[in-house]
Formats: structure tokens, C-alpha cells, sequence
């Protein structure tokens, strides 16, 4: 079942935690598993995109984007 926006989480930027050390959790649909996806951890680059440490190589997106594009995303 696809999220809808209004429960999509934002949080400002309060300049209180650096943004290359902040952690956010995105929630990834999968139909396959039992609760219906899973949280993705990971952290944002200088670029303002969120990325997995252990896999730096993948392909990076902003958090705008994964808001756009309907995912669940939240600060940590």
C-alpha cells in the first residue's frame, strides 16, 4: 500500500547536528515481506543526498526527491 504525503515527516534545519553526521530511515514498499516493506537507515553527503556507507558506490538521491516520489522519510 503506497503512502500517502500527509505521512511523509519533515524536519527543519535547526543547525543543531551537522548534516553530514544526520540519519534518516526510509521506508521501502515490498510486497514480498511480511510487514510489507522495510526501513532503510542511512545518512545524507555533502550534497544533500542520502546514501548507505556500506555501499558508497550506489546511485544517490536527495531526500526531496524521496518526499516527491511519495516515500516515507524521517530524521533520526
Amino acid at each position: 500500500m503506497k503512502e500517502t504525503l500527509k505521512n511523509i515527516y519533515i524536519v527543519s534545519d535547526t543547525g543543531d547536528t551537522p548534516m553530514l553526521m544526520r540519519r534518516y530511515r526510509v521506508w521501502l514498499e515490498d510486497s514480498v515481506e511480511p510487514e510489507g516493506g522495510c526501513w532503510w537507515y542511512c545518512f545524507v553527503d555533502e550534497n544533500g543526498c542520502l546514501y548507505d556507507p556500506n555501499y558508497p558506490d550506489e546511485e544517490r538521491d536527495t531526500i526531496e526527491w524521496y518526499i516527491k516520489n511519495e516515500y516515507k522519510v524521517e530524521q533520526i
